[in-house]
């Protein structure tokens, strides 16, 4: 019956740590312009490291820059 009250308390600690450390993952922003539209992706990888994908499109012409931070 002890094992069984652990092991119990035990799951139940991990399952609420993993939703108290859990952030967003992608986030989307979009801009619109007169000639055309901005659209940025921030999201992070499994190591940390901050992905910011910036797409501007003006007039139907599309240029996407990516940047690590």
């Amino acid at each position: 019956m002890k094992k069984a009250i652990i092991l119990a308390v035990c799951s139940l600690t991990l399952i609420g740590s993993t939703f108290a450390n859990a952030e967003v993952v992608k986030k989307v922003t979009t801009h619109k312009t007169q000639t055309g539209h901005v659209k940025k992706v921030v999201k992070h990888n499994r190591y940390g490291d901050k992905i910011v994908k910036k797409t501007k499109c003006s007039y139907g012409n599309c240029k996407t820059v990516k940047k690590v931070k």
